[in-house]
């Protein structure tokens, strides 16, 4: 998996994406298939404290300044936010 170190939070699974989360703040999404192929793997730079929550097409990330929203179409939230594929 990419990312230096463990992973820590519960992986979350939607839309047939598999998102694993390192306490450091790196975002790893595998495509849930029997030879797990990794899609995307993004470093925030910021802790992430909290099993992240997949709703409807949303990802909710908290992290050490604030929460993080990313959606299907866009990305807003606090601290450095950018586009992230879901």
């Amino acid at each position: 998996m990419p990312g230096i170190g463990n992973y820590f939070r519960s992986p979350a699974a939607g839309d047939g994406k598999v998102y694993f989360f390192q306490r450091a703040g790196t975002v790893s999404v595998v495509a849930s298939q029997r030879d797990w192929k990794v899609i995307s793997s993004r470093n925030f730079h910021e802790k992430i404290y909290a099993t992240p929550v997949l709703n409807h097409g949303h990802l909710f990330l908290r992290t050490g300044p604030g929460t993080l929203l990313f959606s299907r179409w866009t990305s807003v939230g606090v601290g450095s936010a950018s586009p992230f594929q879901i």
